[in-house]
């Protein structure tokens, strides 16, 4: 393995990891008795304040965008071939996500831009990708503006590439 990767790996961790046993063996004390006391008080205060500025989960934004967009639930579920009951879990769960063949079908339901889809895209823990065929043929049509479900998975099928949406509302 490349050294290099180590210590870039080494001088991340030092920036962003928190590592509590090793403030405990460098003698440091926290108090568990008072909350919103003591040291780990002044932390847990501190974090709390870092973790309200996390942005909203896929399931949120995703529920912002169909009402930015001025669109209908149903409307948006049916355009973008999805189960009623994928939706309905949406809704219902903050922390669902689906697959990422769904989340692209409401893309082309919601008519996304690029940085709109990316963002979408990464709540959920996805992101388009060069190597992958059936991404790049994606971005082809949301570049070009073009959100025609129906003609995007043919084209998919045509490569022999898994199909956006539910194959089975299909």
């Amino acid at each position: 393995m490349d050294p290099k990767i180590i210590e870039e790996i080494e001088q991340y961790l030092k920036t962003h990891f928190f590592d509590l046993d090793g403030l405990r063996k460098a003698g440091w004390k926290f108090s568990y008795s008072a909350p919103g006391s003591g040291r780990l008080g002044q932390l847990r205060k501190k974090l709390d304040k870092i973790l309200a500025r996390f942005e909203d989960s896929f399931a949120q934004r995703l529920m912002k965008l169909i009402r930015e967009k001025g669109r209908d639930e149903v409307e948006v579920y049916k355009k973008a071939q999805l189960d009623r009951r994928l939706f309905s879990k949406l809704r219902r769960d903050a922390r669902y996500t689906p697959s990422k063949r769904h989340i692209l079908a409401l893309v082309m339901a919601l008519e996304l831009d690029m940085k709109e889809a990316e963002d979408l895209l990464r709540r959920a823990g996805y992101a388009l990708s060069e190597t992958k065929k059936e991404d790049v043929i994606v971005q082809y049509f949301i570049e070009r503006g073009e959100y025609d479900l129906f003609l995007i998975n043919d084209v998919l099928d045509y490569y022999g590439l898994p199909v956006l949406g539910d194959s089975a509302v299909r």
